[in-house]
């Protein structure tokens, strides 16, 4: 039996060789057709035929084309607290699925964009991008969507990238040709070697720097050519100074001009040598994206290229001069992006260097200048950054850099967006309701900065005095800070949210460089997953851990702050006001899973009390389903439900409001339905909490006696067991608990709420 196994594993069946051997054809095929539709290989002349026909995608230096690679995926708005922003595409990653999607920080996108364009006004990348902030702010993840996105870009049509290499053939191909054999210079040979198989070509020299094909043409014809594909059927086309006034890298020069003399000048037999090559951005293969971590020297160098190739494959006219080519993770980004991770990591002396390279585009070697054409981009901690600026070398960069400011995100729903993304799908266990949000909302307040309320005018200037962290942090998220406030202090403090956030921005200790990062959460959560005193990833564990970790304030710069009142700064106040927003979390789940009104009630009584709101303000006269009779707008209806709803003293401010609202929406949205629950969440959510509220001794006894079915079902008391089964099923499946989950949060809500509550 072992040897029958051993011979069916060494000799597939007969049936399946075809099979094989069809699907490799056509993959052999599609790989084929898509090299000719790519133009993967073309002669010098075809390529300028490619400039002529579309010379917006092939006249463009390495700072037009990233700012070009912005504009390919476009860009959104997004509606935020304090304003719209634009948004741009690029980040969403969604050429890659959303994989590792940067998120927020639309504030920094634009920074860097207009940046860009000021690169391309100008003609060339004359400034390093520093972006800065403390650690874990995204500035990486930032960057690794720009470099993703190159590399996605440059296999598109409109992101064509060409290259050229200089190829030298065999004496079959051109007998008697340039020392290609025994005879002089007087072969003609083919039109072009761009074509050549690989057993008719001796040497190939690639130019590392990734040179612009069109540079091989000498100046004065180059500029010419320029001008009139500038000045095409499209408009006037800004060609890029690399272009129009540099030239060809130190070693291509040499090989140039000695063909040049070899071929007495004639042009076309010197581009006879040129092939030009498709090539793709590529981090993984260092090929016009590089990243370069810290380190002490400079990032370029030299090799003689004759020292380790067979000079018999090089034409006579290059045997006797030494060819240096360079070489260096400098060289690698050539014609893209270089990022210098942690720059301010390193020992000033080793970077000194970039002072003339960010002046000139120039690095000088051994042996050439090698002059650059790539967008620096740098990465710095906060920390590093302020000891930089006091260091006494920091006016001579400061002209040669473009400073980002990349703060932590203080909007909660946003941060807890980065760990839904990258630290849930690394937890094996159930995570429970809340655990998450929660954890994001510490970090978030661990950041904010009491307001100065002194830029206020003084009937908002009390309102902003009140404010507590988790009051800032909520109307930084869109959300109201508290219960209670009438509808003129609701929209008074919704109006400050812009000033507070400039004003924030502007202090010399900014909100969001100070604060929890996200990689610490990480370990919180990572931590709380693997806790022994529950089954899941809890948000009581979440507390634990963070107390845990709050104890340790000599470790965290910002545990260190000073307390300031409203819970500011107060890790111990943040903790506490954490936990009871945890418990009306949880309460709500109950209340709202307890089946004592039905889901679509509260649309309902809200849909009605803006028909009667309508009448109101009209002094209409409808009829009356139930009695036939005409009447008024439902006075007694109105007061229960703005009773409800929070409304205050001036009902008659509180109901204009409402009819301003939504005229508001209307003229906004002409001929669209009116969809009144969606244009009054908040005040949806209140009378929600309110009604439920005048049921809750219902509700806790419903949540005692869930607490019961966890042990025994049959000991609940009869008349109750159906509903408290409906409960418990509803928190599974509406609220997303499971068995272990929805005990602990039942649990925690009876022995620290309901029972309190009790006469």
């Amino acid at each position: 039996m072992a040897r029958e196994g051993k011979s069916r594993a060494s000799h597939p069946p007969a049936a399946a060789k075809p099979a094989a051997g069809a699907l490799l054809g056509e993959l052999a095929e599609r790989a084929a057709r898509s090299f000719a539709e790519r133009r993967q290989i073309l002669s010098f002349e075809e390529y300028l035929g490619l400039v002529l026909a579309e010379p917006r995608v092939h006249l463009r230096d390495a700072a037009t084309y990233l700012r070009d690679a912005f504009d390919h995926y476009g860009r959104t708005t997004v509606q935020r607290p304090w304003g719209n922003l634009e948004r741009w595409r690029l980040f969403d990653a969604e050429f890659d699925d959303g994989r590792d999607r940067l998120v927020g920080h639309e504030a920094v996108q634009g920074t860097f964009y207009r940046i860009l364009s000021g690169f391309v006004r100008d003609g060339r990348s004359n400034r390093l991008i520093l972006l800065h902030g403390p650690n874990g702010s995204a500035k990486t993840t930032f960057v690794q969507c720009i470099i993703r996105a190159l590399e996605h870009y440059s296999g598109t049509p409109s992101g064509a990238l060409y290259r050229f290499h200089w190829i030298f053939p065999t004496d079959r191909v051109e007998r008697g040709g340039l020392g290609f054999g025994a005879g002089g210079r007087g072969g003609k040979g083919p039109a072009t070697f761009a074509h050549l198989e690989d057993a008719d070509i001796d040497a190939r020299l690639a130019c590392e720097v990734r040179d612009h094909p069109l540079l091989l043409l000498p100046d004065a014809y180059r500029r010419e050519v320029l001008r009139a594909v500038a000045a095409g059927p499209d408009g006037e086309l800004r060609v890029p100074e690399r272009l129009l006034r540099t030239g060809l890298c130190h070693k291509c020069r040499q090989i140039f001009d000695a063909l040049s003399v070899s071929y007495e000048g004639d042009l076309r037999k010197v581009l006879a040598h040129v092939q030009v090559e498709r090539f793709t951005v590529s981090r993984g293969y260092r090929r016009g994206a590089i990243v370069i971590g810290p380190q002490l020297s400079v990032d370029a160098a030299e090799r003689q290229v004759t020292a380790d190739r067979s000079l018999a494959a090089l034409p006579a006219a290059l045997q006797n001069m030494a060819l240096y080519e360079p070489h260096g993770e400098l060289v690698d980004g050539a014609g893209g992006i270089v990022v210098f991770d942690d720059l301010l990591k390193r020992p000033l002396d080793a970077f000194k260097y970039l002072l003339t390279t960010i002046e000139n585009g120039e690095v000088t070697l051994s042996h050439s200048i090698l002059r650059l054409d790539a967008v620096l981009v740098a990465t710095g901690n906060e920390v590093h950054m302020e000891a930089f600026r006091r260091h006494p070398e920091y006016a001579s960069f400061r002209g040669r850099l473009a400073t980002i400011r990349v703060p932590y995100l203080l909007e909660h729903p946003l941060e807890r967006e980065i760990y839904e993304l990258h630290i849930v799908p690394q937890v094996e266990r159930h995570v429970a309701p809340h655990a998450v949000d929660l954890a994001a909302r510490w970090a978030v307040m661990t950041r904010l900065g009491r307001p100065d309320t002194a830029p206020f005018e003084p009937e908002v200037r009390r309102l902003v005095e009140e404010l507590s962290v988790d009051g800032k942090a909520a109307l930084y998220a869109g959300e109201l800070p508290r219960e209670g406030l009438d509808p003129d202090e609701a929209k008074a403090l919704v109006g400050a949210v812009p000033r507070l956030r400039a004003e924030a921005a502007a202090a010399a200790d900014a909100e969001g460089m100070v604060g929890a990062s996200p990689r610490e959460v990480r370990a919180v959560l990572l931590l709380a997953a693997q806790r022994d005193d529950s089954t899941c990833l809890s948000p009581f564990g979440v507390l634990a851990e963070l107390g845990e970790l709050t104890s340790h304030a000599a470790d965290y710069a910002f545990l260190q702050q000073p307390a300031e009142k409203g819970g500011f700064h107060d890790q111990a106040e943040i903790l506490r006001r954490l936990r009871d927003w945890l418990l009306d979390r949880i309460e709500d789940d109950v209340r709202e899973s307890s089946g004592l009104i039905e889901a679509g009630r509260f649309s309902e009584m809200l849909d009605r009390y803006v028909r009667e709101v309508r009448y109101w303000v009209k002094q209409e006269k409808v009829t009356d389903k139930a009695t036939g009779q005409e009447r008024g707008a439902d006075e007694a209806y109105m007061a229960q439900f703005e009773r409800y709803a929070g409304a205050g003293r001036d009902v008659t401010a509180f109901r204009n409001e409402v009819m301003t609202r939504i005229g508001a929406h209307r003229a906004a949205h002409p001929g669209q339905p009116l969809d009144v629950p969606a244009l009054f969440p908040e005040m949806l959510r209140r009378v929600r909490r309110a009604v439920l509220e005048e049921r809750r001794p219902q509700i806790h006894r419903l949540a005692e006696r869930l607490l019961v079915h966890f042990d025994d079902p049959a000991a609940v008391p009869a008349d109750d067991r159906a509903r408290v089964a409906a409960l418990f099923e509803a928190l599974l499946a509406e609220r997303g608990y499971c068995r272990g989950c929805a005990r602990e949060a039942v649990a925690a809500l009876v022995r620290t709420r309901l029972r309190d509550d009790r006469p």
